[in-house]
């Protein structure tokens, strides 16, 4: 994916300084508060190498403030693996 831009996001390759600020939000309580569970570091670790690896051409992608720079979440298509056949919309 190349990076793209709107008048105030950049959406970009996920980069080793997003892991800290994307587990923050993972573990931030009204973030979650509609999934099962707040994550742990690990799991956000986990979903960031996921989607490093991820070779289907679409996935979740992180979006930042393009006047700050500060990460706000992602964005992003998926396969979900347990079906396959669909696509989900997702963000965070």
């Amino acid at each position: 994916m190349k990076t793209y831009t709107t008048a105030r996001l950049i959406l970009h390759q996920w980069q080793e300084s997003d892991i800290l600020p994307f587990a923050e939000m993972n573990s931030d309580a009204e973030v979650i508060k509609y999934f099962l569970n707040i994550w742990a570091f690990e799991e956000s670790l986990k979903m960031y190498n996921d989607c490093l690896n991820n070779k289907s051409g679409i996935g979740w992608y992180p979006v930042e403030e393009k006047i700050s720079g500060k990460f706000i979440g992602f964005v992003g298509l998926n396969n979900p693996n347990f079906m396959p056949n669909f696509v989900e919309i997702g963000w965070r």
